[in-house]
């Protein structure tokens, strides 16, 4: 992988973009990678507007400023011009105008496979540590994740499987 790699993650409220994004930063850091991490959401508890920009990097981070991500995940229709993101993950039923874009069921996989649309968020995590080749067993997830820890490792472990 070519280091730094900025990504993007934006989503409604209750999407869990927060908490996906702060877990991923963290193991990032943990294994020995430089990582920043800027949040932007509305006030709104739930159907509010949330953002992630996370830069990962081999060396320190001068600019975590993020202009054009490497990779774009959307869990919510936005309006970000995606047409020059190289990288571009949707949930299903999210449009995109990206010829880059690729959907996949995070939340509906939740929902019908784990019986619990709440680790959507969690499903893609574990595509995202995929994609950045980091293997499950190196993570102690007991570290981050106080709640429903079985659960939440079942959803990695999902989207782990999935083709990213």
């Amino acid at each position: 992988m070519n280091y730094p790699v900025k990504i993007k993650i934006i989503g409604a409220g209750g999407h869990g973009i927060k908490l996906l994004s702060t877990i991923f930063v963290k193991v990032m850091s943990d294994l020995g990678r430089e990582a920043s991490l800027s949040l932007e959401y509305d006030s709104a508890v739930r159907g509010g507007n949330t953002a992630a920009d996370i830069v990962i990097s081999d060396k320190k981070i001068l600019n975590p400023v993020i202009e054009t991500p490497h990779l774009l995940i959307s869990t919510a229709n936005n309006n970000f011009q995606t047409d020059t993101v190289p990288t571009v993950w949707i949930d299903d039923g999210v449009t995109s105008s990206s010829e880059n874009a690729k959907a996949y069921p995070f939340y509906a996989t939740a929902r019908d496979e784990l019986q619990n649309v709440r680790v959507g968020n969690m499903i893609i995590l574990g595509a995202l540590l995929k994609y950045f080749d980091v293997k499950l067993e190196q993570v102690d997830f007991s570290h981050y994740i106080r709640k429903y820890l079985e659960l939440n490792l079942r959803a990695l472990n999902i989207g782990y499987g999935f083709d990213v």
